[in-house]
């Protein structure tokens, strides 16, 4: 086969899935939201969409903290980091980032990598695709007017989405990141025990830690105590951007269950 029967077989294929996708919200749109809540549940959709879970290219782990910024939780998580010259990802909420633009901007200041987490911290699967848009859209816009760059990375609140939060992310030219190494510190959890779990983080692994909920009351002692160790023994973590482009958002290239990917 020629490079341009390829490039041919590509761009049916890339249509086609793309047609998929838009009948795929038509039936959410006309049958409720019963299938919507569903696929959070079955993966299916990871199945279709391959979403970041893990870069296992990568040589270290990647942090990722949620829900912020918040004007007391992030600047000392900012100061653990700092101290050990690490760089992570923060999955920032819109109206957060209006309320403190100084704590984005310290964060892009310092190297670290800003994610669309929405504007409202809203339960996506619970929204019209409009609202999806307008969640996605609101954070984008927020800290783009702050930081002067609008996200590449989106991360769903809770982790929950379905395949309208797909096309949304697809049309924003935003790569959907989930984690593979959750700490629960939004559990509750004691500094120890969120200290374990990040720890059983390997390379190429995603750590979620958040900043922003007031729950996680162990994750900055735990991320001051990892951080100290990572300094003394020279470690570094992996930055989630870039990740691969959009473009290879295609069920074409989707990881099959078992695969890294979706571990």
């Amino acid at each position: 086969m020629s490079d341009a029967d390829r490039g041919l077989v590509a761009d049916l294929r890339t249509k086609g899935m793309d047609m998929f996708y838009e009948a795929a919200a038509a039936v959410l749109a006309a049958g409720g939201y019963a299938l919507s809540t569903l696929l959070p549940v079955t993966g299916l959709h990871d199945w279709l969409v391959p979403t970041a879970r893990r870069r296992t290219e990568a040589a270290s782990a990647a942090w990722t903290f949620d829900d912020g910024p918040h004007p007391e939780r992030t600047p000392r998580l900012l100061d653990s980091l700092g101290r050990a010259g690490l760089r992570a990802t923060f999955f920032v909420v819109g109206r957060a980032v209006a309320r403190h633009p100084q704590l984005a901007r310290r964060i892009a200041a310092e190297g670290h990598t800003l994610g669309n987490h929405s504007q409202t911290h809203a339960w996506l699967p619970g929204l019209s695709s409009r609202a999806i848009e307008h969640e996605l859209r609101g954070c984008q816009r927020a800290v783009e007017d702050v930081v002067g760059v609008a996200p590449v990375l989106v991360r769903p609140p809770y982790g929950h989405r379905d395949v309208r939060f797909y096309l949304v992310a697809r049309r924003l030219g935003l790569t959907p990141v989930l984690w593979s190494v959750d700490t629960l510190d939004y559990a509750g959890l004691g500094a120890d025990a969120v200290e374990r779990r990040a720890a059983r983080a390997g390379a190429g692994d995603v750590v979620l830690f958040h900043d922003g909920n007031a729950r996680a009351r162990g994750t900055l002692e735990a991320v001051q105590r990892l951080s100290a160790r990572f300094d003394a023994e020279g470690a570094s973590l992996a930055p989630l951007a870039p990740l691969a482009p959009l473009a290879r958002l295609d069920p074409a290239h989707a990881p099959r269950p078992g695969s890294p990917a979706l571990r």
